[in-house]
């Protein structure tokens, strides 16, 4: 089945001109995460425990998201399942639809640029395995208001096994009884993608999927920049609102510090009109990108 031409919400309009421009990029250069995700990415490393909670502010207030597990025995979802989960709300998007199904294991693999062999199948399998057992709360605090949705991150799915593996050829994983694999994205995460979509270049984000700090920050840095491109403004993030905002613990703000601009370096390596910067006590400045240039590929080119 084709995705559907990639079109935006009709309710997003702080954003409809950068939208528009999006359309006439190849879709296949994109990702499509939800601004929730942004502000409050997935545990980086595995947890001990059955919850992990990450907070950020922003102009209107705060975001609070906390994944829970509903099976003790299996982990929080953590690290490079982001790229899986961004995976999933790209087909979601595309298709306009909740519920995603593929044929092949491969359309992943090869989506990230990854071998089709089975350390990388078993990875993909346990990522399905962790964000299939685990529920998201999604907090909003504003002007005294506080919005709650709980949910599950998939409400149903239909995962491909190990033991699948041995049907798998070298570009095709065969299909169990003719039936598709696929899930179907909870509520409260399919409202959030769909009221607040944020389209990441797939080319620069496949660099940071075995780092997911330097995913959760270059996530984070596209995302304002696109902000500023549309408001004209620049926005300045404190060195202390950014720690939270990326759930670092680490002691060490000046090692912190030289790995997020080390990020920024790759970032202007496939974006080179990124306008992004640390100032003096480590407070972030982000401007609207020179040019206004976006990171994606224009259809038909190379």
């Amino acid at each position: 089945m084709q995705p559907k031409k990639l079109t935006p919400p009709n309710q997003l309009t702080r954003l409809a001109d950068f939208f528009s421009e999006l359309e006439k990029a190849d879709e296949q250069d994109l990702l499509i995460t939800a601004q929730a995700l942004i502000l409050c990415g997935l545990p980086y490393r595995r947890t001990a425990g059955h919850h992990y909670i990450r907070e950020a502010k922003t102009a209107h207030g705060t975001v609070r998201l906390t994944v829970g597990a509903m099976d003790p025995k299996t982990p929080l979802p953590y690290g490079k399942d982001r790229a899986v989960l961004a995976w999933v709300t790209t087909k979601a998007m595309q298709t306009g639809t909740p519920r995603v199904e593929w044929e092949s294991a491969a359309e992943y693999l090869e989506t990230f640029g990854l071998d089709k062999g089975g350390f990388q199948y078993r990875a993909l399998q346990k990522s399905g395995e962790r964000l299939s057992k685990a529920t998201m709360l999604l907090e909003v605090v504003r002007d005294g208001e506080q919005n709650i949705r709980p949910c599950l991150i998939f409400e149903q799915a239909d995962l491909p096994t190990l033991r699948d593996k041995h049907d798998e050829t070298e570009r095709h994983l065969a299909l169990l009884s003719g039936m598709r694999y696929g899930v179907e994205l909870g509520r409260t995460l399919w409202e959030n993608l769909k009221a607040h979509p944020v389209p990441l270049p797939l080319r620069l984000m496949r660099e940071f999927q075995n780092e997911p700090k330097a995913w959760d920050f270059a996530a984070f840095t596209s995302w304002r920049s696109y902000v500023c491109r549309e408001t004209g403004k620049a926005a300045r993030i404190p060195w202390q609102e950014l720690l939270q905002q990326l759930g670092s613990v680490d002691k060490d703000h000046k090692q912190i510090r030289k790995s997020l601009k080390s990020v920024l370096c790759r970032l202007r390596a496939h974006w080179p009109e990124l306008r992004a910067d640390f100032l003096v006590g480590g407070t972030l400045e982000i401007r609207p990108p020179l040019h206004g240039v976006l990171p994606v590929q224009k259809k038909g080119s190379e």
